[in-house]
């Protein structure tokens, strides 16, 4: 079941505010060497970490008091420092 925050993702990647960055993120996959401002590669950008968060995919980073940047992983895997 997702959290609210995927939740909330979700129905943020899909609102018509990002709307645009999935038509351009689909654009993209037909043609790798799209040409895209500054802009347009920020809305496609917050399209695809919302809906990846939204599906489980994207993990979050946590800092530790390490001041090293860890990933968030999932139980069972396992990574080096």
């Amino acid at each position: 079941m997702p959290t609210l925050l995927q939740q909330i993702a979700r129905k943020l990647a899909h609102s018509a505010l990002l709307r645009k960055g999935q038509e351009l993120w689909e654009l993209n996959q037909n043609d790798w060497n799209l040409a895209l401002s500054r802009t347009e590669n920020l809305i496609t950008v917050a399209y695809l970490v919302l809906d990846d968060y939204s599906k489980g995919r994207f993990h979050l980073f946590i800092m530790t008091n390490s001041r090293h940047i860890k990933p968030k992983l999932p139980i069972g895997f396992h990574c080096q420092d």
